[in-house]
């Protein structure tokens, strides 16, 4: 679609657009030229803009306000200096203020002030701000198609939707509907989307049929760090985990007991360097990024959210692993306060951690894979070593054990060996 394309009530909105705002209440005010010129004049090209009336709603979702404003990326409204409230505006600013799609614009003081301030929201006080502020939303577009139009450009252009979507297509499913049910932003002007949930219709391909009574839900990836210091057997590698207040918490604690970890809001952010961030920031403990190895990138809750972590590990000195001691032991408090993040450290074997209530599953799983796999490979090495050292004494075979253990690196049977778990070649 080439350049901007102006519709009022009635006209059939296109089925491609890479932007789309919604001028509520623009039809016929004084205000709606000059919106429109103020537009094309920023840039606007290859979208809609829709001009709304001040129509009575229509009842129910099926009318052309309705579907004007759930496609539309910005709904801006316009209350020119000493205008009275009317009821159009009101309903319109209350039914937007929480959504984040929503920019207004109102004299000092107005009426509308009163009524956005518990929203956090900060109107422009002239219609040139009001144009520049709602632009910013849509100026770097993206080329959307049929049920695609309804995801406005603050989701579509984050990371979490970019990969969820990607994955969804690449298996020949279809988006056949969505509805935004909320986002939580954060920042300046809460301009960042931290928290996103979409109620999807997806065409599954592989079932032949469609899948619309679920929520999406994403948040950004993270990165988590094990840091840990192996012990004599395996089941007393000393591990580190971080006690921290969530308001989801469901267990007899009501704290969280998890991996030190967070995410980066930088673009293109290095995911090593955000892993020793955070491990610095939740424990004190500060290590070259060159210390961590990578483990695994895997869905943390499949069923919940669609976001990855990405665990590290991180093999400690006696001397780091003392001053967490005495850090736990003190009580020590790291976080980022700014955020209102308050986490304590907290030491233990993995012999206590087993038993215990405190980790959810998804913290136990990569703590256990994560040292399963190292200690799997120990065994792995040394039977092959031993069974090299007995053929070279002219021995063709070994005992069973060790073939056992060659074939077999990763069983329930060799969870309770001897082992420092320790990586090959340290």
């Amino acid at each position: 679609m080439a350049g901007a394309v102006i519709l009022k009530r009635g006209n059939e909105i296109p089925s491609t657009f890479e932007r789309c705002v919604f001028l509520a209440g623009a039809d016929g005010a004084e205000w709606e030229s000059a919106a429109v010129q103020k537009l094309l004049a920023a840039g606007f090209d290859k979208g809609v803009i829709i001009v709304g009336d001040a129509a009575a709603e229509e009842v129910g979702t099926g009318g052309w306000r309705y579907k004007a404003t759930q496609l539309a990326d910005a709904i801006v409204c316009h209350v020119p200096v000493g205008a009275e409230r009317d009821d159009y505006m009101t309903r319109e600013i209350m039914a937007w203020a929480e959504s984040g799609k929503m920019f207004c614009s109102a004299e000092e003081g107005s009426w509308v002030d009163e009524l956005v301030a518990p929203h956090g929201i900060a109107p422009a006080r002239d219609l040139d701000a009001l144009i520049a502020n709602s632009f910013k939303m849509v100026k770097n577009g993206a080329e959307r198609k049929d049920a695609e139009r309804l995801v406005p450009l603050m989701i579509w252009r984050t990371q979490p939707w970019a990969l969820w979507y990607s994955n969804l297509t690449a298996a020949g499913n279809r988006l056949d509907g969505a509805k935004v049910e909320w986002t939580f932003r954060v920042g300046p002007g809460k301009a960042f989307v931290l928290f996103w949930a979409v109620h999807a219709n997806i065409w599954v391909e592989a079932e032949g049929r469609n899948k619309a009574n679920e929520v999406v839900i994403a948040r950004p990836d993270i990165a988590c760090v094990l840091a840990y210091m192996p012990g004599e057997q395996m089941l007393d590698t000393e591990i580190i985990v971080i006690k921290e207040f969530r308001s989801p918490c469901r267990n007899e604690h009501a704290f969280v007991y998890e991996l030190p970890g967070g995410s980066s809001f930088k673009p293109n952010s290095d995911v090593y360097q955000t892993a020793a961030d955070e491990l610095f920031e939740e424990t004190g403990i500060r290590v070259d990024k060159s210390r961590l190895r990578k483990e695994m990138s895997r869905q943390a809750a499949a069923t919940v959210t669609t976001h990855h972590v990405h665990l590290f590990s991180c093999e400690l000195t006696v001397e780091e692993m003392d001053v967490a001691r005495k850090c736990a032991e003190e009580k020590a408090v790291f976080g980022n306060a700014h955020e209102t993040e308050r986490t304590y450290i907290e030491t233990v074997t993995l012999r206590e951690a087993i038993p215990a209530s405190k980790m959810d599953f998804t913290t136990l799983g990569m703590i256990m894979q994560t040292i399963g796999i190292f200690y799997g490979i120990m065994r792995a090495k040394e039977a092959g070593q031993l069974a090299d050292r007995l053929m070279r004494l002219g021995l063709d075979t070994v005992d069973e054990e060790s073939q056992a253990a060659k074939a077999h690196p990763v069983t329930s049977s060799t969870v309770s060996r001897t082992c420092p778990c320790r990586r090959p070649g340290r």
